[in-house]
């Protein structure tokens, strides 16, 4: 009669930049900084992948804000919306200065340039603009939605845009 043989085969498939238990230094790179674990930052950094590496962890189990660094507390600030300090709602409302990542504009402006560079095709960009940067910068919580410039639009497919900052969540 007829024999069976049992053979096992092994393919070995090498992706770049994925080790054992690695991370993939190239994927979602353009969002790192938001979108990537502290795990992730961490591997790729030690691996030298130097643009990765972030002097301070925001997120995670072994974070205590309260130990924090002035220095610390606004990287995270600015990066993260963390650990900021409380404000309260700015009588200038859509003037009030929105400082973020170093950068300083009003929130009006900042609006605007979020309206075009970021939403420009969506028919509610403007809405969509001013929810973006709410999120982003507590300061603009004193600017209204008319005031923004955005009372007539109506609200589109989409009045806000619910993934403006999913990262920041943990």
């Amino acid at each position: 009669h007829g024999h069976w043989h049992h053979h096992t085969v092994v393919i070995h498939k090498e992706i770049k930049g994925v080790g054992y238990g690695g991370y993939d230094c190239d994927a979602g790179a353009s969002n790192w900084m938001q979108g990537w674990s502290t795990k992730k930052k961490d591997w790729c950094c030690k691996r030298g992948h130097n643009q990765y590496c972030v002097k301070f962890h925001c997120h995670g189990k072994d974070v205590s804000m309260h130990t924090w660094s002035t220095e610390h507390r606004d990287f995270c600030c600015s990066n993260f919306q963390l650990a900021c300090p409380h404000t309260t709602l700015s009588p200038l409302g859509c003037d009030a200065q929105c400082v973020l990542k170093g950068e300083s504009n009003t929130c009006k402006e900042r609006m605007e340039w979020t309206q075009e560079h970021v939403f420009g095709s969506h028919d509610n960009g403007c809405n969509l603009a001013y929810s973006k940067v709410q999120v982003e910068c507590d300061v603009c919580r004193a600017c209204s939605i008319e005031a923004a410039g955005c009372g007539e639009q109506g609200p589109g497919k989409a009045a806000f845009d619910c993934h403006a900052a999913l990262g920041n969540w943990c």
